[in-house]
């Protein structure tokens, strides 16, 4: 199975049946832009999360999860090119890319992935999410609103980590209203060697900050990040894994 399906019976029978019309018309659609087909598959989500459900239950989980699948897809955030490959910002070569990017430039979307990480992170203690600039900028602010919206009291400050200080003003590295002795959680989009996530995690440690919490995006589930991270004492949270992209579109060019 692709997806946990242990929370399905649990959805609601709008829900469900909302989805499945939605999964419907993108393929009726699929004719027409990628961004067209999306915006009809994400009104029938936010129609059913405002009738009933306004911030999904644990049982949804996989069901944002196939959600968010099917927005890099259908946004041509995720490609495979075995011929010529891609070439990663840790400067390594992949048959397989992905720009988080692309999906955090859309509002529908966004929502998916701040949802999906409200679920997964809300019983951490943290109160401060920050990380590298400049991908984890729109992830951090997305989800700390949502989880504002949420639970007003979950109010998670925001931080940016500069890749290098400023020349001028009060040259700082980070920018954000953070204290020493804060709780926080390392963002970014995606992870393969994690030397975002670290470079952000010792600034933030040298700042005064506590972090034992990293949450990701995509993880490219390359062996030296998930060791780097365990060697740095950070736990990792991803919403989406390679192989879960890799197998949907795997499963859409046999179909």
């Amino acid at each position: 199975m692709l997806y946990k399906t242990g929370g399905l019976s649990r959805l609601s029978g709008r829900f469900l049946s909302l989805y499945i019309s939605s999964t419907l018309l993108s393929f009726v659609l699929s004719g027409f832009s990628p961004t067209a087909s999306y915006r009809i598959h994400s009104l029938y989500l936010r129609f059913a999360w405002t009738n009933g459900t306004t911030q999904p239950s644990q049982g949804d989980v996989g069901m944002l999860q196939a959600q968010l699948i099917q927005a890099f897809h259908t946004l041509r955030a995720y490609r495979e090119d075995h011929a010529h490959g891609f070439r990663l910002a840790s400067g390594q070569s992949s048959p397989y890319y992905v720009d988080c990017r692309i999906v955090l430039s859309h509002p529908g979307p966004r929502q998916l992935v701040a949802a999906l990480a409200y679920e997964r992170i809300a019983h951490l203690d943290f109160n401060s999410i920050g990380g590298l600039e400049i991908g984890a900028i729109p992830l951090a602010t997305t989800i700390s609103d949502y989880g504002y919206r949420a639970n007003p009291r979950k109010e998670w400050s925001t931080f940016v980590v500069r890749k290098r200080s400023k020349d001028h003003g009060l040259g700082k590295l980070i920018e954000g209203d953070i204290s020493s002795g804060a709780r926080a959680l390392i963002v970014d989009d995606v992870m393969t060697t994690a030397g975002s996530l670290l470079q952000a995690a010792r600034a933030a440690r040298d700042a005064g900050l506590v972090v034992a919490h990293a949450l990701v995006i995509v993880d490219r589930q390359d062996p030296s990040g998930h060791d780097a991270l365990r060697q740095a004492g950070i736990e990792l949270t991803a919403l989406l894994t390679l192989t879960d992209l890799t197998r949907a579109n795997s499963l859409t060019a046999t179909r």
